[in-house]
């Protein structure tokens, strides 16, 4: 028997009221009644226009109609107001008897509530704690990345300094366990460092290559200029009609291409001025396949996505002193360098999106069984306490190694 069945039973509404007119009045028979109703609206149906002629059978009409309907009126107004005055005698008394047990039953629900935002406090502070722990391990991978990022383009020792610094700091932090579950990323980043110094030190290498050609270049051309100094100081001949050199405002002699400046001593016989005009005439065109050289190696690089303006400007000059396929050389050596490192970046990327698609995939899970042993415990703790074992000892260290695993 439930507890609504011990405290209630079936009642007339006149035993409830206690009143002569406590009884609700019933139409016995709903259908005649509605069939009489239906005759004697048919009985009037032949008054539809009211006349002077037809005045007092239309009173008369209106009489019994009005009769009928108010009749019917009262018998809803009669039973309307027996049910309504049960209706507030039962409430008061339904009102009387809750007061009796809602302040046990409001108690009990309270204490039960407390300890349900307790818990929900507890779950919301592990979940707090979990992800400013993570946050903490993405941040530190994050400065690794930029570290990579900020001096894996450079073309000095101090960037491969700071490289590897920086690999030994994220190798303590991997040796430490920094990374916990996420330090697959971090092996991944590891050898981006490694990956980044091979790619400067090759930079750094090829640049000394090159400025060690141009000392010898400038040497070369020291001992050139020497010469052509002492030859042109034979020189003696004017030289102002011949249309290839221009005063300086000093007053001497300026090649148009060559922009060297020479003095009237420096020339003293035809075939040195000759000789001038043809350097004029040798520089012009080596200015001009330069030009041309530049455009060719600007238009290779586009095409296979390096930009050759971001080198600086003495590697550039150095390279268009060469030809096309020395260029062509030294740009595909960076294009291999920029593609192996953006490979390694993509394919860690990928593995991270792995990895957070599985744990995404395994969090309702953990999250469910965190939630069912807490439950266990829960029970555990209150049996323990029913039989008297809650100060018995290996029923606490069992539930403090619970407690350790959650």
């Amino acid at each position: 028997m439930s507890e609504l069945e011990k405290v209630v039973e079936s009642t007339k509404i006149k035993t409830l009221i206690e009143e002569s007119n406590g009884e609700l009045i019933k139409i016995q028979d709903y259908e005649q009644t509605s069939e009489n109703l239906a005759e004697l609206v048919k009985k009037h149906d032949h008054i539809q226009e009211i006349t002077k002629e037809n005045f007092e059978d239309a009173k008369k009409a209106r009489l019994e109609l009005r009769e009928a309907r108010y009749a019917l009126q009262n018998v809803y107004k009669h039973n309307n107001d027996v049910l309504n005055r049960a209706k507030k005698m039962l409430k008061e008394d339904n009102e009387a008897l809750i007061a009796i047990i809602e302040p046990a039953e409001n108690r009990i629900d309270s204490g039960i509530k407390a300890i349900e935002q307790e818990k929900e406090r507890e779950k919301a502070e592990k979940e707090r704690l979990e992800n400013e722990r993570i946050d903490k391990i993405n941040e530190r991978l994050k400065f690794f990345r930029n570290l990579i990022n900020e001096h894996q383009h450079g073309f000095q020792k101090s960037n491969i300094e700071h490289l590897e610094i920086g690999k030994n700091q994220i190798i303590e932090c991997i040796n430490a366990d920094e990374f916990q579950e996420f330090t697959y990323e971090a092996d991944a980043l590891k050898d981006l460092f490694d990956v980044a110094v091979q790619n400067v030190q090759a930079k750094i290498d090829h640049e000394a290559k090159l400025i060690e050609e141009k000392k010898k270049q400038e040497e070369e051309a020291e001992k050139l200029q020497a010469m052509k100094l002492q030859m042109i100081e034979m020189a003696k001949s004017s030289v102002f009609a011949s249309g290839n050199f221009e005063r300086s405002e000093n007053g001497n002699l300026i090649g148009l291409f060559t922009r060297r400046e020479i003095t009237n001593d420096d020339l003293d016989t035809p075939e040195k001025i000759n000789a001038l005009m043809n350097e004029e005439i040798q520089e012009k065109t080596r200015i001009e396949a330069m030009e041309l050289l530049k455009k060719d190696i600007i238009e290779y690089s586009n095409r296979n996505g390096f930009d050759f303006e971001s080198i600086p400007v003495m590697v550039q000059m150095d390279l268009l002193k060469s030809d096309f396929d020395n260029c062509k050389k030294f740009i595909d050596e960076q294009i291999a360098l920029d593609s192996e490192l953006k490979a390694k970046q993509e394919a860690d990327k990928k593995k991270q999106a792995e990895f957070d698609e599985k744990y995404a995939s395994l969090k309702p899970l953990l999250d469910t069984l965190a939630n069912n042993i807490n439950d266990a415990l829960s029970y555990f703790k209150d049996e323990c306490e029913k039989v008297g074992l809650s100060d018995f000892k290996p029923a606490q260290e069992a539930i403090k190694k619970v407690e350790a695993l959650i």
